[in-house]
């Protein structure tokens, strides 16, 4: 169980992080495509997992990192859509 928690808790910490590849991928993106991607980000956030998956429901721990990297995700288009002028 504690590897279980030191795992989500470094999958936590990894999330807030968008890594200069991504940055490099969404600066090179069209306003169109930013807009889209962003409107799946939204779509996803707060969605639970297939059914296939986890029988859907997705562990507690698992759910808060994927709710992160969407929010942090989301963040950075809608900043990076503002500055582009899009």
């Amino acid at each position: 169980m504690a590897g279980m928690a030191a795992a989500n808790s470094i999958g936590m910490a990894q999330s807030a992080v968008i890594s200069p590849q991504e940055q490099a991928k969404y600066a090179n993106m069209s306003c169109a495509d930013l807009r889209q991607l962003t409107s799946n980000y939204e779509m996803a956030q707060g969605a639970g997992p297939a059914p296939k998956k986890y029988g859907g429901m997705a562990p507690a721990g698992k759910m808060a990192i994927v709710n992160q990297v969407i929010g942090t995700r989301l963040a950075y288009l809608k900043q990076l859509i503002g500055s582009k002028g899009c």
